[in-house]
C-alpha cells in the first residue's frame, strides 16, 4: 500500500513544517498529520471507485495540480497517494524568486504543472535531509530532474558543497542536472559525484578530474559561462574522454560566454574594431583597414576568434539537433571545420546570438584606402552562405548576427529555401551600421531581408524581426521601412509575431490584421506604447502603473485581431478575451511567452 513519509519541504510559503491556521481548529474525531506519518481520512465506499483508476489516468490528474495541492492530496487519499508523490520528487526547481503558474483556462488551455519549485531555505535543507536519509526505498530514487536556479537567503557556500557530496549521489536515476550558481560554489569534482544516469547536464564551466572513471551517456549539454575558447577548448576534450561516444548520443549544445567578463560593448567587440582584418592591421596595431594612426588601445590580438578549435578535440557530432552559440566572434574560413565537424543535416534549431564574423585577409599586408576595391578583390564567402547548403531538415533559426558586409544573413536564408529547407521559426536581429562604406542602404537591406523571409512564408508561423542601428558605442532600435513590413502580411500562417513597435506607428493595425491566425502579438520598445494613456506620472510606479499606462494599445489591438490571446507592450503582458477584455497577465508567465515569441533553447 501507500508509503508514508513527511512532505513538509513542498510546504507552502510561511507554513515553515508548523500547521496551517486553518489546521488548528480541527475537531477532537479528525485524523491530522503527526510526525513523520501522515494517516489517511476514511471515506465512504463511493471513494473506492477512484482506486480501480488506471494508473495513467491519475498521473495525468496529478500533474494539472499545483504542489500544494499534492501535498494535501498524499495526506488525504489512499488512491492518489503513490501518484502524488511521484509527482512531487519528480522535476525540482530550486529558485527563491520563482513564481507560482497560474493561466487561465481560456488562454493556454491550462498548462499543466511539470515542476515543483523550492523557495525557503528550510523547504531546502528538509528536502536534502530526506534524500540524504537512508531508506529501504530511497526517495532520490524518484527525481528525474533537478534545477538549482538559485539557493535562498542563508544558504552558504558550504551548504552547496554538502548539496553536491550527499544528494546529488542519491538521485540514482537523475537525467537532467541544471546546476547555475557562482563556479566556486560547485567543488571540483563534482563530475565524481554525478550520476551516471545524467544525460543533460547545464552548468559553469568547470575543469574535469583526469583521474575520473564514470563514464556519462550525455544527450544534452548547456555551458552558460565561459570565459575564452581555450578553456572551451579543454572542456570539450575532456568532456569527450568521460562521455560513452559523445558523437552519436550529443543532440543538444548550448555554450553561451560569461557576460560578467565580456567588453562593456555590447557586440563583444573594442570600439572601432573593423570585422575585416589585415595582415598590415596586425603588423602596426590598427583597429581599422584604412587608419593611418597608430591606436595602441585596440588590436586584432584582442580578439578571440578561435571558438570553433574546440571541435578538433572532438569526434564528429553526428546526431546533432540543436546548436546554440551566444558571445562568440567566427572566422569565415571556420565553415570548412564546422562542416566536417558537425553533421549539419541532421540540425534542426540554429541559434547564433551576439555573434560576430570577422574576415581574416593575411594576404593583404599594405595600407588600403578603397574600402570598396578590396571588398570586391579579397573578401571570401561567409560563413552562413558557406554552410547553407548542407541543411536538410532545419526548421528553427535565431541570428542576431554581425558581418563584415551585411549580406550573409539574407543570402542564408534564400539558400536554404532554394535547397527546399522551410523555415517554421524564424528570429531576426537586423544590425545596420551606418559608418559601413560598402554596404547597401538601409531601404535596400530590409527589401533584401523581406526577400529572404517571404521565401518561406508557406510553413512560416513564428517570426521575430527588429533592427538596431550601431555605432561604436551605442546601439538603437532602428524603425524598418513600413513598405518591408506590409510585405510580410503574404505570410498567412504566422501565429507568433514580435515587432519594434515604434515600426508601426505610422499604420495602425493594418498590418496586423492581415495575419488571420495571429495568437501571440509582442510589440518591443517603450514607443509600442504610444503616447502615455490616463496621465500617470506619479513619483513611485504603483504595481499596474505600467500595465495601465499601455492598455489602451491591447484594448484596440484585441477589439480589432479577434484571434489573438496573449499581447505584450514593451514590459507588459496582457491576456486578451472576448469582446475586446483585457486583463494583465498573471505572474510567472514571462518564460512561457518568451518561448512562444522566440526562438530558444532550454532545459525541457
Amino acid at each position: 500500500m501507500a508509503r508514508y513519509f513527511n512532505l513538509d519541504f513542498c510546504a507552502p510559503i510561511g507554513h515553515a513544517g508548523a500547521p496551517l491556521p486553518a489546521l488548528c481548529n480541527w475537531q477532537g474525531g479528525q485524523d491530522r498529520c503527526l510526525g513523520d506519518e501522515c494517516r489517511m481520512k476514511s471515506v465512504g465506499k463511493g471513494y473506492e471507485r477512484l482506486l480501480e483508476l488506471p494508473l495513467e489516468v491519475k498521473i495525468k490528474i496529478s500533474r494539472y495540480l499545483s504542489q500544494y495541492d499534492l501535498v494535501n492530496l498524499a495526506g488525504v487519499s489512499r488512491a492518489f497517494h503513490d501518484v502524488a508523490v511521484l509527482c512531487l520528487y519528480g522535476r525540482i526547481v530550486i529558485d527563491p524568486s520563482a513564481c507560482a503558474k497560474t493561466v487561465s483556462k481560456q488562454g493556454c488551455n491550462f498548462m499543466p504543472y511539470n515542476e515543483i519549485v523550492i523557495k525557503s531555505r528550510f523547504s531546502l535543507m528538509r528536502f536534502m535531509a530526506v534524500i540524504s536519509a537512508k531508506e529501504p526505498l530511497p526517495f532520490g530514487a524518484l527525481v528525474r530532474s533537478i534545477k538549482v536556479l538559485d539557493f535562498p537567503a542563508g544558504f552558504t557556500r558550504r551548504d552547496s558543497f554538502s548539496f553536491v557530496r550527499k544528494v546529488l549521489p542519491n538521485l540514482v536515476v537523475l537525467q537532467e542536472l541544471c546546476y547555475r550558481v557562482r563556479e566556486h560554489w560547485i567543488p571540483d569534482d563534482i563530475y565524481n559525484f554525478i550520476p551516471a544516469s545524467t544525460s543533460m547536464i547545464s552548468m559553469p564551466l568547470k575543469s574535469i578530474d583526469g583521474s575520473l572513471k564514470r563514464r556519462f551517456r550525455i544527450r544534452e549539454f548547456f555551458c552558460k559561462k565561459y570565459i575564452e575558447a581555450k578553456d572551451l577548448h579543454n572542456l570539450m576534450h575532456n568532456l569527450s574522454e568521460i562521455s560513452d561516444n559523445l558523437g552519436s548520443s550529443l543532440s543538444t549544445l548550448q555554450l553561451h560566454r560569461d557576460d560578467q567578463h565580456h567588453s562593456l560593448h555590447t557586440r563583444n567587440l573594442n570600439p572601432g574594431q573593423s570585422l575585416i582584418v589585415t595582415q598590415y592591421m596586425i603588423d602596426n596595431n590598427l583597429p581599422q583597414p584604412d587608419f593611418l594612426e597608430r591606436d595602441t588601445v585596440v588590436s586584432h590580438n584582442q580578439l578571440d576568434v578561435f571558438f570553433w578549435d574546440f571541435l578538433k578535440y572532438t569526434c564528429k557530432l553526428a546526431n546533432l539537433r540543436e546548436l546554440d552559440v551566444s558571445g562568440a566572434n567566427f572566422k569565415s574560413s571556420d565553415a570548412v571545420l564546422v562542416s566536417n565537424h558537425i553533421n549539419l543535416a541532421n540540425l534542426e534549431t540554429l541559434c547564433f546570438t551576439n555573434v560576430n564574423e570577422v574576415q581574416w585577409l593575411p594576404e593583404v599586408s599594405y595600407y588600403v584606402d578603397d574600402m570598396q576595391w578590396l571588398h570586391d578583390t579579397h573578401l571570401r564567402k561567409g560563413f552562413l552562405p558557406s554552410i547553407a547548403l548542407k541543411f536538410v531538415n532545419l526548421k528553427r533559426v535565431k541570428l542576431d548576427y554581425k558581418e563584415p558586409i551585411g549580406r550573409g544573413v539574407p543570402e542564408f536564408l534564400e539558400t536554404l529555401a532554394s535547397n527546399g529547407v522551410f523555415l517554421s521559426e524564424l528570429d531576426l536581429v537586423i544590425n545596420w551600421d551606418k559608418s559601413s562604406t560598402v554596404s547597401a542602404s538601409w531601404e535596400n537591406t530590409a527589401e533584401r531581408y523581406a526577400d529572404a523571409i517571404l521565401m518561406h512564408r508557406c510553413t512560416l508561423v513564428k517570426l521575430s524581426l527588429v533592427a538596431k542601428e550601431e555605432s561604436s558605442y551605442y546601439e538603437l532600435h532602428k524603425n524598418i521601412p513600413m513598405s518591408s513590413l506590409m510585405r510580410l502580411s503574404s505570410c498567412k500562417n504566422i501565429e507568433s509575431l514580435r515587432f519594434y513597435g515604434g515600426s508601426l506607428q505610422t499604420c495602425d493595425c493594418e498590418l496586423l490584421e492581415k495575419f488571420p491566425k495571429l495568437v501571440y502579438l509582442d510589440l518591443c520598445g517603450r514607443e509600442a506604447g504610444g503616447p502615455l494613456h490616463m496621465g500617470l506620472h506619479t513619483r513611485h510606479d504603483g504595481v499596474l502603473d505600467e500595465w495601465y499606462r499601455v492598455i489602451h494599445v491591447p484594448i484596440n489591438l484585441s477589439r480589432r485581431i479577434p484571434t489573438v490571446k496573449f499581447i505584450k507592450i514593451n514590459t507588459c503582458l496582457f491576456e486578451c478575451r472576448q469582446g475586446g477584455e483585457v486583463l494583465p497577465s498573471l505572474d510567472g508567465l514571462e518564460p512561457w511567452f518568451t518561448a512562444k515569441t522566440r526562438v530558444i533553447v532550454s532545459e525541457k
